[in-house]
């Protein structure tokens, strides 16, 4: 297939109105890593935004930075370690290796690829202050601005997070950074089951003890990471300088009331977030749920692995014999939605993403024809004709 790599916004804005008076579509990619998400489509050719890296502007007292989108994410994070900054949402690679070394911060926001921080700190899109973009039609826009408190006009920061390129083809990317933690602690809980463990989680958000991490482990997930032996893991990370860190998490352990560990800068977290566990999986589901409702979906699905994060809100899940179908229709009874995150090509030609009531799939193609007239970019990546 056809590559274009752009070397600037206005080459890319020209490749994309050529496509556009041509009839022709382009598949938006930045590293590749997000590749195997989405429908299973056949664009004309690949818009690869690899060359557009560039970190364009870095305000550490201001906790804003500006990016091309795309600038490799391990780039951008090193550059924001140098200062003790981070992203608050914690971005997730979401993907297998070596394919993660490749994820730029274009594509991690197109992805709306949060970590486990997400729960307490908000998602990509919460920290996507503004933008610069090329719609559908060739023409080059910004939205949103440079500072925090910008609120002009409709705030479509929050419609580019988890559009995967097929609203607009991001260039340019404004995001506010956090203070780094000095240190991290995880309490760890272990033997309890999915229902116990999941109600320790809920209990812990909902504490004064300022926890940045809520994960659940079964038996499982636990052999697979090559953890130590116990039916499973119910883990509850602390961040923030050491004397704090160390004096919140064992309150924490305290008023919950069970036997605990703590373990000093736990790896673990960073294995959740790559899907170490779930490396092998052939099939791979993620679920998002209300957090009450994580142990009814889990029960209903019976998954041959599963990982809950964000306190149940975050389910990934092989699901055995259960079809798309079966997948789709759980997450709907308990109040969520399913994405197809790993599958074979021909469950990706079908339901990927959580189908849609009428009203909203209307909806979304009136963005779409808004935003990309001459249906160019990603058509179908999300849902079947759009």
């Amino acid at each position: 297939m056809q590559v274009l790599r752009p070397e600037s916004e206005a080459e890319a804005a020209a490749l994309i109105a050529e496509a556009a008076a041509n009839n022709r579509t382009l598949s938006i990619e930045g590293g590749g890593s997000k590749r195997h998400l989405g429908r299973l489509t056949t664009p004309s050719a690949v818009l690869k935004l690899d060359a557009l890296r560039e970190i364009v502007s870095y305000e550490p007292e201001e906790l804003v930075i500006t990016v091309r989108a795309g600038t490799p994410l391990a780039e951008v994070e090193a550059a924001l370690a140098e200062r003790n900054q981070c992203f608050g949402f914690e971005p997730a690679s979401w993907s297998f290796e070596p394919a993660a070394a490749a994820a730029t911060i274009g594509g991690t926001i197109a992805a709306g690829a949060a970590g486990s921080r997400r729960v307490v700190l908000g998602g990509a899109r919460d920290h996507l202050i503004g933008f610069r973009a090329v719609n559908g039609a060739g023409e080059i826009f910004k939205a949103g601005g440079k500072v925090v408190k910008n609120v002009t006009g409709y705030d479509l920061p929050k419609l580019a997070a988890g559009s995967f390129g097929t609203l607009f083809t991001m260039t340019e990317l404004t995001l506010r950074t956090y203070p780094r933690a000095a240190t991290s602690l995880t309490l760890a809980v272990e033997n309890l089951d999915v229902d116990s463990g999941c109600a320790l989680m809920r209990r812990a958000v909902g504490s004064r003890f300022e926890a940045t991490g809520f994960c659940y482990l079964p038996r499982v997930a636990i052999e697979r990471l090559g953890l130590r032996q116990a039916s499973s893991l119910t883990l509850i990370r602390f961040e923030g300088d050491a004397e704090s860190t160390d004096a919140r998490a064992h309150a924490c352990g305290e008023t919950l009331a069970v036997p605990f560990a703590t373990v000093q800068h736990d790896d673990t977290w960073r294995l959740v977030q790559q899907l170490k566990s779930l490396q092998a999986s052939q099939v791979l589901w993620r679920l998002s749920v209300p957090p009450t409702a994580a142990v009814g979906a889990i029960a209903a699905l019976r998954p041959e692995c599963f990982v809950v994060d964000w306190a149940g809100g975050l389910l990934w899940v092989e699901p055995g014999s259960a079809s798309p179908r079966d997948v789709h229709a759980v997450a709907r009874q308990f109040g969520g939605h399913a994405t197809l995150f790993r599958g074979s090509d021909d469950l990706r030609r079908g339901d990927v993403f959580q189908p849609l009531d009428a009203v909203t799939a209307a909806l979304t193609k009136r963005l779409k024809a808004a935003f990309d007239p001459h249906g160019v970019l990603n058509p179908g990546r999300m849902y079947d004709g759009v």
